[in-house]
């Protein structure tokens, strides 16, 4: 449970952090391959949990696919500013 737990701090809190301060500063200071690497991992996770049944691994399917769906976010706001340029 704790790393379910760490697993939420981080997706409700760090990584929306991040896209806030982005946001602010009108640039993404992340390399491409930071984004990829957990968006890859919290992908395969979500659906080994889903077809494993989310009865069974619902502690790994949450924060998996919130965590998916918030590095997508991450990475859009990533391409955004890299096809656009930094914002004024």
């Amino acid at each position: 449970m704790v790393v379910f737990g760490l697993s939420l701090v981080m997706i409700f809190y760090a990584v929306p952090k991040q896209i806030l301060k982005n946001y602010r500063e009108g640039k993404c200071s992340f390399e491409l391959a930071i984004i990829l690497l957990p968006l890859a991992i919290y992908m395969a996770r979500a659906i080994f949990a889903f077809n494993k049944g989310f009865v069974g691994a619902w502690f790994l399917y949450v924060p998996d696919a919130v965590g998916a769906l918030v590095m997508m976010g991450l990475l859009l706001q990533y391409l955004g500013y890299f096809i656009g340029g930094e914002r004024k």
